[in-house]
């Protein structure tokens, strides 16, 4: 469980009621969150409570839009976190809008376009850093190949210069279709293989080939978190030495290299 505080403006009611929303979500996946309207105490001094619980949290959750980038005091909160070494600050863009200076080259996750995909990639990043048990956001759903995805994220924190490459053996256990209606035929085995090989050349498409039909709205999301986490940084990944064996029950076990390439020529930092 993590203490998270949650930095908006009450300025605008679209931010409110978001922040309300992400608070409720955060409960509901075992966080502890943090919101002056719930956590002040009637009479307290809200500049001193806020300065408490900010630098006694986990992490800030950054709410953007035009109306918290004209706040002072949400731009202090922020800066406060970005400072403080213990802390994490994640920015949760809800609105297109100029991001600060000091802000500009960190990483955010978006909530503009597809608010479900932002929420999937919240609650991966969320647990990744801080693992808790609770409930998903209602309407997001769960990726099967979840694991997988988990073991993206760290790896890309080590890629470096550009031209080179990060290897890294993973290990992931896929549920596809042992019998002949699986929409790729052949064995469970070969269409995991073309799964993995699909999958991590950017061929979504190809890749949901074959899965059963029941998976496809969980695979796309992995897919997206995928390239949204990748995206900014303009790394790209793809699979090698693939060897896929059924294990029985429809299931089936892949060893797989994965390559992160950079060309850029400086270290890629993820926030």
């Amino acid at each position: 469980m993590a203490k998270l505080f949650i930095s908006y403006t009450r300025r605008r009611d679209a931010d409110s009621k978001f922040a309300n929303n992400l608070r409720n979500w955060l409960i509901e996946q075992g966080h502890a969150p943090w919101m002056d309207v719930y956590n002040i105490p009637a009479g307290a001094n809200w500049d001193d409570e806020i300065d408490k619980a900010l630098h006694a949290g986990d992490a800030v959750l950054g709410v953007v839009s035009s109306s918290s980038v004209d706040s002072d005091n949400v731009k202090n909160e922020w800066a406060s976190a970005q400072d403080d070494d213990r802390l994490e600050l994640y920015l949760l863009r809800i609105e297109d809008c100029e991001i600060p200076y000091r802000f500009y080259r960190m990483d955010y996750i978006d909530f503009t376009k597809e608010p479900q995909a932002g929420w999937t990639r919240l609650q991966t990043t969320l647990s990744q850093r801080f693992p808790a048990p609770g409930k998903q956001q209602p309407g997001v759903g769960k990726p099967k190949s979840a694991k997988s995805r988990n073991l993206l994220m760290n790896p890309i924190m080590w890629a470096a210069v550009g031209g080179t490459t990060l290897l890294v053996i993973v290990l992931i256990v896929i549920a596809v279709l042992s019998n002949g209606n699986n929409n790729g035929g052949g064995s469970a085995a070969d269409n995991a293989e073309s799964f993995v090989a699909n999958f991590f050349s950017s061929d979504i498409d190809g890749a949901l080939t074959y899965v059963c039909a029941e998976q496809d709205n969980n695979t796309r999301a992995v897919h997206q978190t995928l390239n949204d986490t990748l995206f900014f940084s303009g790394l790209t990944v793809t699979a090698q030495n693939i060897q896929c064996s059924e294990q029985g029950a429809n299931q089936v076990q892949c060893n797989y290299t994965l390559v992160y390439s950079s060309g850029i020529n400086e270290p890629v930092v993820v926030q």
